[in-house]
């Protein structure tokens, strides 16, 4: 079933559509003092906390619930399982997502095909962080180019950032 053939989808568009032009987020914090706990969460990790808030959406606790129904019904909570288990879910390129491996400070195993992802992930992440250490500069003055030098097949990303920024037309790229 398309997202938009859901009947939790419906319910909140139709929600949305009725009540959400009514919402004000000044008055919503008025009318209820406790809205920041309610709609906030501490996330408490090794490294610090991690302050996720969403208060200042427009948002009320129906549609909370709204969503979290729409969430379990388009399977979020099955989808997240199968990542962390390194289940292939990027069907578009027939592979797992390495998304929590990256993140992976604590060095826990992540296997994939049945083998632990860590190491190599860890020898990438390494280079990066010396590769961005080094600082170019043209003289005293900061240089124009961004050079980018492909470390790992992780690096989809810095292609794509290093374009958008070529794009504006203040930087020049190439890669190594």
């Amino acid at each position: 079933m398309g997202l938009t053939s859901d009947p939790h989808f419906q319910k909140l568009e139709q929600w949305y559509k009725s009540k959400a032009g009514n919402l004000n987020m000044r008055e919503m914090f008025d009318a209820d003092k406790d809205r920041f706990s309610k709609f906030s969460i501490t996330l408490e990790t090794d490294d610090g906390n991690i302050l996720l808030d969403y208060s200042k959406n427009l948002i009320n606790e129906e549609v909370m619930r709204m969503l979290l129904g729409l969430a379990k019904s388009r399977g979020v909570e099955e989808a997240r399982d199968r990542m962390f288990s390194g289940e292939k879910i990027n069907f578009t390129e027939g592979r797992a997502v390495l998304h929590i491996a990256l993140r992976n400070r604590s060095n826990t195993p992540v296997n994939v095909d049945g083998k632990d992802v860590m190491p190599e992930v860890n020898r990438v992440l390494d280079k990066m962080k010396a590769f961005c250490h080094v600082s170019v500069f043209q003289g005293n003055k900061p240089s124009n180019s961004l050079v980018f030098k492909k470390l790992s097949p992780f690096m989809l990303g810095t292609r794509c950032t290093s374009q958008d920024l070529c794009a504006g037309g203040h930087l020049e790229h190439q890669q190594l």
